[in-house]
């Protein structure tokens, strides 16, 4: 390892070789890379404004993936964290609704307004709820399903 690290000019990351057997205790790959990742971040002035910029700038596409979207929302961060970069919990629940396309300012307003004081994990939940019924409600449209509708006593089945 040590050989494929000064091939790679890498071999900087031996020279602290008294926390490898912090980072050997790790039972899982990734443990392991939170570990290390852990150990080889810089605090610098510059290490900080780039994740802060990555912070800020990251926005969900439209019609991408919500699950990836929070995992990168998440990831970013634990590595603020690491960095003991400080913030408002307000800034972490405004952040990922700003960071929605166009198609969410509905929701967004929705969320924002309805509520005097709102979690990060509310925020997380409305929006999973939100993509749950966009699903469902995507699969029955195109599924052309059959719906119940009632008057008064009598009940009658109509195709959609």
């Amino acid at each position: 390892m040590r050989a494929m690290l000064m091939q790679m000019d890498l071999d900087d990351a031996l020279l602290d070789f008294e926390r490898i057997p912090d980072v050997l205790k790790e039972k899982t790959t990734t443990a392991l890379w939170l570990k290390l990742k852990q150990l080889c971040m810089t605090k610098s002035p510059t290490s900080k404004l780039t994740l802060k910029h990555k912070l800020y700038s990251h926005h969900k596409a439209e019609g991408g993936s919500l699950q990836y979207h929070l995992t990168m929302f998440k990831e970013i961060v634990a590595d603020l964290e690491i960095l003991e970069v400080k913030y408002d919990e307000e800034d972490l629940v405004l952040i990922p609704l700003c960071s929605l396309p166009s198609s969410f300012s509905s929701f967004r307003d929705t969320i924002l307004y309805s509520r005097d004081t709102l979690t990060i994990e509310e925020v997380y939940d409305a929006m999973f709820s939100k993509e749950k019924m966009e699903l469902l409600v995507g699969d029955l449209t195109s599924k052309g399903g059959d719906a119940l509708v009632t008057y008064g006593d009598r009940q009658r089945v109509d195709q959609m």
